[in-house]
């Protein structure tokens, strides 16, 4: 994935909707959560599959949760792509305009 701010609950719907047109059978696994007073991170890894090409693709990821006042703060998602991302895209965008 790469970088954007989502700051409501329709551009959070709408990021979901676009992620599930792009990837098939999302999986995550080996989660794991790490808490701190007012931070939580979680590591996993992803698998699935791009739509348009039936690539596969396996990634490793952290997300951070920052919290204030018992709500969330701040959410940031990184994402090291095994398979590369940028090449995954590309076949996507080929088979698109075919």
């Amino acid at each position: 994935p790469y970088a954007r701010r989502l700051a409501s609950r329709e551009e959070l719907a709408a990021y979901f909707e676009e992620r599930d047109r792009f990837y098939a059978s999302m999986r995550f696994q080996d989660v794991v959560y790490h808490h701190a007073p007012d931070v939580t991170l979680m590591t996993f890894r992803v698998h699935g599959v791009v739509r348009a090409t039936g690539v596969a693709f396996e990634a490793q990821g952290m997300e951070q949760y920052v919290f204030r006042d018992g709500r969330i703060a701040l959410k940031d998602a990184y994402w090291k792509q095994i398979a590369d991302e940028q090449a995954l895209i590309a076949q996507a965008t080929d088979a698109n305009a075919a």
